[in-house]
């Protein structure tokens, strides 16, 4: 059912998504539904909760297999777009329908958003004394997350992975400063390369 949620609300849209287009979708009854759920907003609160929670393990797990800082944000970075990129509907069920979907939703989005700031820390072994202060990785996460939001709504879920270089850039570059951040991106130090996407 967390499936079928995700999917008729990428499809119709959190608001336009009914409890029957749930059910039709993951061939249960109405009764089974509601002996797990108390109705859609709980459901698809689960649904999110769900698919993040495996989408952040393998970011984790991405990020931890690399030595270097910069080469575990690129690798965290590189795995959470092409996750997003390859199940479209949890993309736009969980970027961009959060929004619509109540209080809730937006606290519980806004609790995974703030759990990527600890690996800016420098409390943290790996990360750099990168002297910023904790505002910027709040606003460089913030940052990402509207560039995947606009992307979704523009051009389609499936074209994130292709935002991995400037994404991995705008990650790195307020933190180790353009140069180190362009090597770890795979782009280009020089100005010209780094003015378009």
């Amino acid at each position: 059912m967390l499936d079928a949620m995700a999917h008729a609300v990428a499809e119709k849209g959190y608001e336009r998504t009914a409890v029957a287009d749930v059910v039709a979708r993951a061939g249960v009854s109405r009764k089974t539904f509601y002996q797990q759920f108390a109705d859609k907003e709980a459901c698809f609160l689960a649904a999110y909760e769900a698919i993040f929670a495996e989408i952040m393990a393998r970011v984790i797990a991405a990020y931890e297999s690399r030595r270097r800082w910069p080469d575990r944000i690129a690798a965290g970075i590189a795995v959470l777009l092409d996750q997003l990129a390859a199940e479209p509907a949890y993309a736009r069920a969980g970027i961009v329908e959060v929004l619509a979907a109540g209080p809730r939703a937006i606290e519980l989005r806004d609790a995974s958003l703030r759990s990527f700031q600890t690996y800016f820390d420098v409390s943290r072994p790996e990360v750099p004394e990168h002297g910023a202060p904790p505002i910027m990785a709040e606003a460089t996460i913030g940052g990402i997350y509207e560039v995947m939001y606009r992307r979704i709504v523009t051009d389609g879920p499936e074209t994130l992975a292709g935002l991995h270089p400037w994404l991995t850039y705008l990650a790195l570059a307020p933190f180790v400063g353009p140069k180190a951040a362009a090597k770890a991106s795979g782009l280009d130090a020089s100005a010209s390369s780094l003015q378009s996407a």
